[in-house]
């Protein structure tokens, strides 16, 4: 959908270069990448990369807006905070240490990063323990054995399966719901008997 309204075509003719394209700004901005950082991600110059980044934002001004937000608030508070309420603490900076620009560039990346990765980091992490604690009420064996970044990994009893899929789904739609407000949450889950990412 991003690609379809960035480059102002019907959805199902998004390339899978557009696709590339829309995909790595959304994800990139979560980094504080730029445009020079982009154009080498995708392969354009830094001008094609600034003329698609600003497409992006002319399309999603307020994502822009909030990003700027969030920048400035970094550096004037000395932190950042997730929706779960974590804060991220920064070293204070001067005008008169040498490398000041570079450290003011550090935060605002870091600012920009933390609400929505920290956010994340959230949700997994309260989605795990309702899992845990749900598992355990059901009398099932099932165990959380690792994350990758937003996808939880349970070992289950091919028995118990279908029944530990059905938590996990619930229990990560909750913890989102607790977080996000605005945005639905979405939960995909797989049953395999190998760990495929």
């Amino acid at each position: 959908m991003t690609a379809s309204q960035m480059f102002r075509i019907p959805i199902e003719q998004v390339s899978k270069e557009r696709r590339f394209q829309a995909k790595s700004i959304n994800f990139g901005l979560m980094y504080g990448r730029g445009a020079r950082s982009l154009a080498v991600q995708l392969g354009v110059s830094e001008e094609e990369s600034k003329e698609l980044l600003e497409r992006y934002f002319r399309q999603y001004h307020r994502v822009k807006s909030w990003l700027d937000g969030v920048a400035r608030d970094a550096v004037r508070r000395g932190y950042s905070t997730t929706l779960g309420g974590r804060k991220r603490y920064y070293e204070k900076v001067t005008p008169d240490d040498p490398n000041y620009e570079r450290q003011i560039s550090y935060i605002e990346r870091q600012g920009k990063n933390t609400p929505i990765q920290g956010t994340s980091a959230d949700m997994t992490k309260m989605a795990l323990v309702y899992m845990r604690e749900r598992i355990r009420k059901e009398g099932l064996s099932s165990v959380p054995i690792h994350t990758v970044h937003d996808e939880v990994v349970v070992e289950a009893e091919e028995k118990e399966a279908e029944r530990t899929a059905k938590i996990v789904k619930e229990e990560m739609v909750r913890a989102g719901e607790e977080l996000l407000k605005k945005v639905p949450v979405k939960v995909d889950v797989v049953i395999s008997d190998i760990w495929e990412h």
